[in-house]
């Protein structure tokens, strides 16, 4: 496992996303490196947890369904 997919897999984790989020962000970042470097970029310009919630909801979400919490 990369050190990036290492790093996404412990911030998934960590924020408390439900089991479908988590297997569907699992399944965005598996074996793409550049989501994976895009993410990880971005996430460090998220000042809070809820906007990287927010942020990584909006990857899986179909367009205009995404509902901040």
């Amino acid at each position: 496992m990369s050190d990036q997919l290492s790093i996404l897999k412990g911030e998934i984790k960590r924020l408390g996303f439900v089991s479908n989020e988590k297997i569907s962000l699992f399944g965005y970042f598996t074996g793409n490196e550049k989501n994976q470097t895009d993410a990880l970029s971005l996430l460090d310009d998220c000042d809070t947890d809820e906007e990287k919630c927010n942020y990584l909801r909006s990857l899986i979400s179909q367009p205009g369904t995404f509902l901040e919490t």
